[in-house]
């Protein structure tokens, strides 16, 4: 029963890694190969959203560094672009975590240029309060795999604030497994995204 959701993620996985690599479209031929040998173990199999990105993973590969600030590209334990963080909150410490797909991930910005990291240095800037925003987005996600992400891997942190930044990546073609329609062929939010501000209000 658990072969085939195993097989399709893996198989959805390694065409998401195709898929990045692809989108990097100013490599040579020879660049392109380095590119895709430095992505391995960049995403992982997920048997709720496809893919993930892969927890410890590592690369001050040159073709990486282009891509993502000239900075070394370093994921959490939790598989995110984010310094490592505890599942428990700190005491008196506010929680914000921004779901996405490769913008509020950070491409093409080092980690300090992120937008969960100038969002956190802004908030402690200007607010009594001291915050941490958490960076849990993922190359390539829709709103779909950002509903399943939430519910699944972010309500544990139990943040005070989620701020989706999805949307983008729904104008892929539909998929038969029921990833959302391309934006321009629907008259009205998909489903996920109205279960999505349910689950954004009991968050708050």
């Amino acid at each position: 029963g658990l072969l085939l959701p195993s097989l399709l993620s893996a198989t959805l996985c390694l065409a998401a890694v195709e898929g990045l690599a692809r989108l990097l479209t100013d490599y040579d031929d020879g660049e392109f190969v380095d590119l895709k040998e430095s992505l391995h173990g960049f995403f992982v199999p997920d048997p709720d959203t496809f893919w993930t990105l892969g927890p410890g993973y590592y690369s001050d590969a040159p073709a990486v560094l282009r891509k993502w600030g000239n900075q070394p590209l370093v994921f959490n334990e939790f598989g995110m672009r984010n310094p490592p963080v505890s599942v428990e909150r700190s005491p008196g410490v506010r929680r914000a975590v921004v779901l996405g797909g490769s913008h509020p991930m950070g491409m093409w910005v080092a980690p300090g240029e992120m937008y969960s990291s100038v969002l956190e240095r802004l908030l402690n800037e200007r607010s009594d309060e001291t915050w941490e925003v958490i960076n849990a987005a993922v190359a390539g996600y829709t709103s779909s795999q950002g509903l399943v992400q939430l519910e699944r891997r972010i309500l544990p942190f139990r943040p005070d604030l989620v701020i989706p930044d999805l949307g983008v990546n729904d104008s892929l073609p539909r998929l038969p497994w029921g990833l959302p329609r391309p934006d321009h062929r629907i008259h009205e939010p998909p489903a996920a995204a109205s279960a999505l501000r349910t689950l954004l209000h009991r968050s708050t």
